[in-house]
């Protein structure tokens, strides 16, 4: 069974179209309380007969009867056209003779409905019942002063049979909804693809626990397999590593550290979401040149207690089997150290020396004087 059967001019024919297409893509929420008349399962308002052809050949007359009797509504499209229409006449006056006339939905799309004048819009039956029974005149829907968006709510809240404020304000958030859904996956797609698109400016700050980096020969840092060498590098040390991809935003670079007088680090720094990025490494001392230490001893082999020794502006004094230690602090460490004996009655010892644990001996040759 057709929900409705479109009787129109056709000059009419893209209005009638339009109409069509309105209804049958029009779709019923769940929870508005109403629902499709002709089958209440169905969603949408379907199907809505349109007849394609010119209707003058006789043997039509039977198929057009036969969806009429099917057609649970007339969508009259009233026009100055249609008012003269041999065949939109007789389709109204089908539901007439079959005390279906309640179920006639004009819609104006030119012309002046019931005026009897030269703009006359309505078909001859219709006018002429509603003479007959003026108390049934039908209410027409102007699409010339409400508009398509309009029409087409009123249209289809006649179908449903509910108020048409139910129908249009329901509609008028829907169509809002949708919009604010598109605009959000819009801009979220903008978004999204200049994110992708920006690289990340990435920059790694190496700082021991004095918030800085000292020399350091032989140094390496390996970011994402890329090598840094870090001998000419002092102080406050931030290097800059070539842009990531925007795609790697909110993941991970691996990072490697290995440097003299420092332990070594494998680890992974965030990249971010932003468009700079700035991880902080901090570096820990090791203990390899942080203590000098070592026994004094004369020529044949005594220890000398007593002895003076000062190394990198640190200083001791052997005890009675001629053994000092000296903790040197970080930042006067190294791998090799001056270092000055002297003790009474012995020559001054002063060189370099290297810096590995507390077991060097040195020798001590009695003064000349």
């Amino acid at each position: 069974m057709n929900l409705a059967f479109i009787s129109y001019s056709h000059h009419d024919a893209k209005i009638a179209e339009w109409l069509q297409k309105g209804l049958e893509h029009y779709r019923i929420s769940r929870n508005s309380g109403y629902a499709n008349p002709v089958d209440p399962s169905s969603m949408h308002l379907r199907p809505v007969f349109r007849d394609r052809t010119d209707l003058a050949a006789g043997l039509l007359y039977d198929l057009i009867n036969q969806n009429l009797e099917d057609s649970m509504f007339l969508l009259l499209i009233c026009s100055r056209r249609a008012a003269k229409s041999e065949w939109v006449n007789k389709e109204v006056q089908y539901f007439i003779d079959h005390d279906r006339y309640d179920q006639i939905i004009p819609v104006v799309v030119d012309g002046i409905p019931f005026s009897g004048s030269s703009r006359e819009c309505v078909p001859p039956a219709l006018l002429a019942y509603t003479k007959e029974n003026p108390e049934k005149e039908l209410l027409c829907i102007d699409m010339t002063s409400e508009g398509e968006f309009r029409t087409l709510m009123a249209v289809v809240a006649r179908i449903l049979g509910v108020p048409f404020d139910m129908v249009y304000d329901r509609q008028l958030r829907h169509r809002r909804n949708r919009i604010i859904t598109f605009v959000s996956i819009l801009s979220l797609m903008v978004i999204t693809a200049f994110y992708i698109l920006t690289p990340i400016e990435n920059s790694v700050h190496l700082k021991d626990v004095y918030g800085h980096l000292p020399h350091v020969p032989g140094g390496e840092l390996v970011v994402d397999n890329i090598h840094y060498p870090l001998n000419t590098m002092q102080y406050d040390t931030v290097i800059t590593l070539p842009s990531t991809p925007g795609y790697k935003r909110g993941g991970r670079i691996e990072v490697m550290f290995a440097a003299p007088f420092y332990d070594s680090i494998k680890t992974t720094i965030p990249v971010g979401f932003g468009f700079k990025s700035e991880s902080v490494l901090d570096l820990t001392r090791d203990d390899t040149f942080s203590l000098f230490g070592g026994q004094i001893i004369s020529e044949d082999g005594t220890p000398i207690e007593g002895a003076y020794v000062k190394v990198a502006g640190e200083t001791a004094i052997t005890n009675e089997l001629g053994f000092f230690r000296i903790y040197l602090p970080i930042e006067r460490q190294a791998e090799e150290q001056t270092i000055l004996i002297m003790c009474d009655g012995y020559q001054e010892v002063y060189r370099e020396d290297e810096c590995p644990s507390d077991d060097l001996k040195y020798i001590m040759h009695p003064s000349e004087d």
